[in-house]
Parts: C-alpha cells; sequence; structure tokens
C-alpha cells in the first residue's frame, strides 16, 4: 500500500516545522513566528491537496479544523520562553492527527497510537502540574495504545469494538474521558489550569 502524496506532504509540514523549530529555541518571537507559518502552510496545504485525499479518511472540514485550531492556539498565546515546548508540541500534534485523519487503515490507526503515545508522554513529564490525577489520565492513555494494538492485530469483530474504545479515549466520552481531563488540566498551553487559584 502506497502512501500518496499529499497525505506525506500534510503530515510532513508540521513535523518539520516543529523540527526545525528547536534550532530557534533560543528566541522566542523568530520560534512562535516559525511556528505560526508551519501551521499557515499546512493550512494551506489541507486546502490544496483536498482533491488527492480519500473523502474516506475525513472530510476536508475536518481536516481544515485542525490547523486552523492550531494556528488560533498558538496566536493567542504571548511570546514568553515557558510556552515554547507547548508550541512546539503543538505542531507534533497537529501532524500525528492529520496522520490519522488523512491516512487510510492501518496507517491512520498507527498514528492515532502515536498521537495516545505522545499525550501519555506529555501528561507523565508535566504529571507534576496536574490539578487532576496525571495517573489516571496516563493508564488510560495506555489503554487506548493497547486497544489501537489489539485492533490492528486481530479479526475485523474484536478490532471494531476495540477501535471504538480508543476512540472512546481520544474524544471525551464518559468513562473514558480521563486522558482529555488531565490533558486540559495538567498539561501547559493557553489556559493551563493552576493549583488552588494560583
Amino acid at each position: 500500500m502506497a502512501i500518496p502524496t499529499a497525505s506525506v506532504l500534510l503530515i510532513a509540514i508540521p513535523v518539520v516545522g516543529s523540527t526545525l523549530g528547536i534550532l530557534m529555541w533560543r528566541n522566542p518571537q523568530a520560534l512562535k513566528v516559525w511556528l505560526l507559518i508551519a501551521t499557515g502552510a499546512t493550512f494551506v496545504t489541507v486546502g490544496l491537496t483536498s482533491e488527492a485525499l480519500s473523502q474516506a479518511t475525513g472530510g476536508v472540514l475536518l481536516r481544515s479544523l485542525l490547523p486552523l485550531t492550531a494556528f488560533v492556539t498558538l496566536l493567542a498565546q504571548p511570546v514568553h520562553r515557558s510556552l515554547r515546548a507547548a508550541w512546539l508540541m503543538t505542531l507534533l500534534l497537529l501532524g500525528l492527527g492529520l496522520g490519522a485523519l488523512a491516512l487510510e487503515a492501518p496507517l491512520s490507526q498507527v498514528f492515532f497510537l502515536l498521537l495516545l503515545a505522545l499525550i501519555g508522554l506529555m501528561l507523565y513529564r508535566y504529571r507534576h502540574q496536574a490539578v487532576f490525577d496525571a495517573w489516571v489520565g496516563i493508564g488510560t492513555a495506555g489503554l487506548g495504545i493497547l486497544c489501537v494494538i489489539v485492533a490492528v492485530t486481530t479479526p475485523s469483530s474484536v478490532s471494531s469494538i476495540m477501535l471504538g474504545v480508543a476512540c472512546g479515549i481520544g474524544l471525551p466520552l464518559v468513562p473514558f474521558h480521563k486522558t482529555y481531563v488531565a490533558a486540559l488540566t495538567g498539561l501547559p498551553g493557553n489556559l493551563p489550569a493552576k493549583k488552588g487559584g494560583q
């Protein structure tokens, strides 16, 4: 199964953009501008490659919302040294999310697995800042990873159930919403939750 060039381009722009952004780590203003350019280029690429990508892998609107949301989120954040890691993670999450949406199975499932793994690693890294118990979120992300692995390696009847559970973890659906709550309250970003109203 060959990967379409349009999908590779959609994934590569944010991943390469965040990788090259590391070179600008010491200059937060230049880093933010670079990441905004990379996110804008990703948004334009979604529009330009809409004809080449299969409609079964998510519509143009859904694929457009990811870079648009990333762009607005980056634009709204003030220029500060403490936000640099969050900016780079925004682009990495954008690349993995677009990979999960733009590719067909089983590659989309691999990108979804990588997305859950990156969120789990970020929760582990910032677990001391979390208002909510980060370990519950990490465990739920681990359950999602396990469900994706089972879904990729089993027959279609079991695969459908496991993908349903994994998607329930990716979305804020009760009772699998712990990863979402932990990410929302504990990860750095535009509006991070603070302990004790600080």
